[in-house]
């Protein structure tokens, strides 16, 4: 029997003039094609609490590897692949649903086209659902309640949901990525619409704080530093 090699998928670079729904809908397409790790195996360094240009390291060896990747590989490469896009923001948002008596959590990268102010979201997800947003939404609001409505569709109690701040567009920076910034849980939901739209725009001002900062907590949306990576529980999955 003869066996085909499979054709090695090629990153799509230097795309900074193309059209932001198209560029977006790219480099979602070459994810796609590297597929999701149903294993138990990590095939790269997951470790968040590292500076911007060791996490675009690991992108880098994604794209030489080529390997399956789980959904914060794809957040990784969705950062490395629109380092150059100077017109966009890209802000790290996480999830925690409960399904079954099990807790599972994900993330995705926002994406938000500043000339236009619309939103969108690049990931990788078992489920279609919960991974890639087309470029077609008017506020950050307006996309997570998307999720939160597709994790209801999926008869997953959403428990909460962290919103970061804008990483870094310079690979080789040494500055940390700020995964959780605002978290927002049952009670606080509604209030997102009320001020995460300026509080995102006044991002560098609560970057700034943040270094200073990082653990301050307040009511409702509150800052939240980004807790060292534990082993993950048994009954943790990632979705």
């Amino acid at each position: 029997m003869d066996f085909c090699i499979p054709e090695r998928p090629t990153a799509p670079l230097n795309i900074e003039n193309v059209p932001i729904a198209s560029r977006i809908k790219m480099i979602q397409q070459f994810i796609n094609k590297l597929e999701y790790n149903h294993t138990n195996q990590n095939y790269f360094n997951l470790s968040k609490a590292r500076p911007y240009s060791r996490v675009m390291d690991t992108a880098k060896k994604i794209l030489r590897d080529c390997l399956p990747i789980k959904c914060l590989e794809a957040v990784f490469l969705g950062m490395y692949l629109t380092n150059k896009m100077d017109d966009i923001e890209r802000i790290p948002v996480s999830f925690k649903s409960k399904f079954g008596g099990k807790i599972y959590r994900h993330i995705i990268l926002a994406v938000h086209h500043v000339p236009s102010g619309k939103y969108g979201a690049i990931g990788l997800s078992r489920k279609a659902e919960l991974m890639y947003k087309d470029m077609k939404y008017g506020s950050m609001a307006e996309l997570l309640q998307d999720y939160k409505d597709a994790y209801e569709n999926l008869y997953h109690q959403v428990l909460k949901i962290w919103v970061g701040l804008p990483a870094p567009n310079d690979e080789f920076s040494y500055s940390p990525v700020c995964w959780r910034y605002f978290c927002f849980r049952g009670a606080s939901w509604h209030e997102m619409t009320k001020s995460l739209e300026s509080d995102i725009s006044n991002s560098k001002k609560l970057f700034s704080k943040w270094l200073v900062q990082p653990g301050q907590k307040n009511q409702g949306a509150s800052p939240e530093q980004e807790p060292p990576r534990e082993a993950q529980k048994p009954n943790d999955k990632m979705s």
